[in-house]
This record gives C-alpha cells, sequence and structure tokens, in this order.
C-alpha cells in the first residue's frame, strides 16, 4: 500500500483491490436419483427461476400419488368414526384415534409433495453458470454437488486496509479502482469496514460498493483502489470525552 498526504491534512492511500460477487452458491442435490437435464453450459447466462436441473423422479411422484389414496382414505375412516360417534355407536377415543391417522396420513402427503417438488432445482438469482459439475444421466446422493453459480452483475470490491488506517477510514468514503485486466476505472463508496484484525498480518478487510455502472467488471478481476482518506476522524461534537 502506497499513500501520500496533502496541504488539506488528507492523505491519498492505494490499495490492491479485488472483485467480488454478491451472491455466489454451489447448488447441490436434495434426493438420490438419476438427473434427466442440467444446464445451462459454463459461462452461460440464465434468469431467476430458470430450470437448472431435473431429476427422474417417477419413482417418488407414485410415492406420493400413494400417500394421496391412504390420505383419502384415512379422511373417510375419519368421517365415518366420527358420524358413528355422535350416534353412539362407537366410543370418542375411538374417532379421535381415527382422526388422529388421518392427521398422519396427511402429513405423509406434505411430505412427498416436497420431496416431488425438490425434482426440479430453479436458479435462485440471475447469472451465470461458473462450472457444471454433474452431468445428465449419472445417479446423485443427497448433497452432491451440482453446479456452480454466480450473479455476475451484482459485485463489489474487497481490499485489504493496514490496521493503523483504520481510524482514518469511513462508511461511504469514496473510491477510484482501476481494473488490471482492463484497463477501465470505476467509482465506489466504502460499505463496510472489518470488524476484526488479523493478529498476524495486522490488516482487515474493507468492502466497497459501485457508485456507477459495473459494465465490464467480473468476479476474480482485480485492480488498484485509490481512497482518500482524512488525517484524523473527529467524533461529530467537538470536544466529546
Amino acid at each position: 500500500m502506497a499513500g501520500q498526504a496533502d496541504e488539506r491534512g488528507e492523505a491519498s492511500a492505494q490499495l490492491r483491490a479485488l472483485v467480488v460477487p454478491l451472491r455466489h452458491a454451489t447448488i447441490s442435490s436434495r434426493l438420490q436419483a438419476t438427473i434427466l437435464a442440467i444446464g445451462p453450459e459454463n459461462g452461460e447466462a440464465f434468469a431467476a427461476g430458470d430450470q437448472l436441473v431435473a431429476f427422474d423422479c417417477r419413482s417418488y411422484e407414485a410415492e406420493r400419488l400413494r400417500a394421496v389414496a391412504s390420505a383419502d382414505a384415512a379422511e373417510a375412516a375419519a368421517r365415518v368414526r366420527e358420524e358413528l360417534a355422535r350416534a353412539g355407536s362407537t366410543s370418542r377415543l375411538q374417532a379421535l384415534l381415527a382422526e388422529a391417522d388421518a392427521a398422519r396420513a396427511r402429513a405423509d402427503v406434505a411430505v412427498a409433495e416436497q420431496v416431488v417438488a425438490e425434482c426440479v432445482i430453479a436458479a435462485p438469482f440471475a447469472g451465470r453458470v461458473v462450472k457444471r459439475i454433474a452431468n445428465a444421466h449419472e445417479t446423485v446422493g443427497f448433497g452432491t454437488p451440482l453446479v456452480e453459480i454466480v450473479a455476475d452483475r451484482e459485485v463489489e470490491f474487497r481490499a485489504l486496509v493496514p490496521s493503523r488506517l483504520v481510524g482514518r477510514v469511513a462508511i461511504g468514503d469514496p473510491l477510484s479502482v482501476r481494473i488490471d485486466e482492463t484497463g477501465a476505472s470505476y467509482r465506489a463508496k466504502v460499505s463496510a469496514i472489518g470488524a476484526w484484525i488479523d493478529n498476524v498480518s495486522g490488516i482487515v478487510e474493507l468492502r466497497a460498493s459501485l457508485a456507477g455502472d459495473g459494465t465490464g467488471l467480473l468476479p476474480g478481476m482485480s485492480g488498484t483502489a485509490s481512497i482518500t482518506m482524512a488525517r484524523e476522524r473527529r467524533d461529530d461534537a467537538d470536544g466529546a470525552p
């Protein structure tokens, strides 16, 4: 990090900055099933809600239908028990037990429907595919990574600041970041300052949000961030203890 002071009691500093996505995820399977389709391809874009993965779920759908049929039968039996209890032909306990059976059957339906809902994985946000990890026709288990995605249009800058300068950097301070890969410059503002100073390196992380158009930025790019800091930060009230 390089820096110099000016006549106004301010100091400019240069930091190495990295372009980091605000949202990045590795999508994993929540089923044991065979993949029917997976896409888009590496590097391709998708919209929020687009299908990323589809599984062969015929067996899970059959289980759902069986659960629905069992629930229908249990609810019919519960209604009959309730009518008999009202007529005094069976005990209230028997009617309550029948209703409990119906409730368990309805819960089984809810579980089966949730499983079937996992048969298609939709994109949680718009972005691009970083890496397809699995392929169509492969059988995967619960928790198997399938595809890595990133919101490539939603990025911020991150830089490391020496602890001795932390007190001179404030939220909202402007930065100018020149990207090594393209030579383009972007405006940003400090949005967060790390809450923990590394006791070995003596540095803390700084985050900065874009203050303008981020066209051309890709996660992983790096550059030099120029920031102007006051020599001292005082409380809003002069003379505050």
